[in-house]
């Protein structure tokens, strides 16, 4: 989870990943140099997470700080401002598991805000129907470029993330769907 001035969400979106009913989660939360309350609001999970602060260098630069940090074989984001529903990780894992060779999930994400609540992405991009008969893509990337799906829907193969060139720093936006072209 990268974070910077989230004081007022973050707190809300670990609560997210600790409430998984999948209990094999390593959190790492970067600070990306808060200068507000981010700090103090996480410094009360305690052990539960561990925090990284670093100065701000943005949140590619985050999430390439956490990706090093990690010791899972499967990496997944979210961003201070989002939550994850209760299963997200469960399912996901499950999915892996029964597809050994995948090196990728991408799950739908529900909207609360942007004048679309209660819509989903799969929805608002018109797929839904076709991945509820079809879930299963030997070349998702083709679709994940066409759909524009968010990273904070994403679980990674770690060692396949590795070996990328990760986050490009340059990328203040859309830096998650470069990571995948």
């Amino acid at each position: 989870i990268p974070t910077y001035n989230r004081a007022k969400c973050v707190g809300e979106a670990v609560e997210s990943v600790l409430a998984q009913s999948y209990r094999q989660i390593e959190v790492i939360v970067v600070d990306d140099g808060s200068t507000d309350a981010t700090p103090e609001v996480l410094r009360a999970f305690g052990d539960r997470i561990r925090v990284i602060r670093q100065p701000n260098g943005g949140v590619s630069t985050a999430r390439n700080t956490g990706i090093r940090a990690a010791s899972g074989e499967w990496i997944a984001f979210l961003d201070s401002d989002d939550v994850w529903s209760p299963r997200k990780i469960e399912v996901q894992v499950a999915d892996v598991l029964a597809h050994p060779t995948a090196v990728g999930h991408v799950t739908n994400v529900g909207f609360a805000d942007y004048g679309v609540d209660g819509q989903t992405l799969f929805g608002v991009r018109g797929v839904e129907a076709h991945y509820a008969v079809n879930p299963f893509r030997s070349r998702a990337l083709l679709e994940v470029l066409d759909c524009n799906f968010f990273i904070q829907a994403s679980m990674l193969h770690t060692q396949t993330l590795r070996a990328m060139e990760l986050f490009r720093t340059s990328m203040s936006i859309y830096e998650d769907i470069e990571l995948l072209a």
